[in-house]
């Protein structure tokens, strides 16, 4: 996926983020946009695990998400959802309640 501008109408948004591999690509441009580096060693490439959605160092064998760090990380909910919750607390005027998310 090419990095873009964040999508303007829920339209946009549903079509853009529509599965969890699209919502995790998205994080990965985001967080490495040169490409994967590993925040142990700093070498940069290494394997995506897709069975565990992390990156693998070649070097070090650290294993790093690409939610590491974030309100996502170790979270049951898919990236999706939190997707859009990002999307309706930061676009819904006058703001959004956590009774009404």
């Amino acid at each position: 996926m090419a990095k873009q501008n964040y999508p303007k109408t829920i339209i946009e948004f549903a079509s853009t983020f529509h599965s969890d591999e699209i919502c995790y690509q998205y994080l990965i441009e985001s967080r490495w946009p040169d490409g994967f580096m590993c925040p142990k060693c700093y070498n940069k490439g290494g394997w995506w695990l897709e069975k565990y959605h992390r990156f693998e160092c070649p070097i070090c064998h650290w294993q790093t998400s690409p939610l590491s760090g974030t309100l996502m990380y170790r979270s049951h909910l898919p990236i999706h959802i939190w997707f859009w919750t990002a999307y309706l607390v930061s676009t819904h005027t006058p703001g959004i309640s956590a009774v009404q998310l």
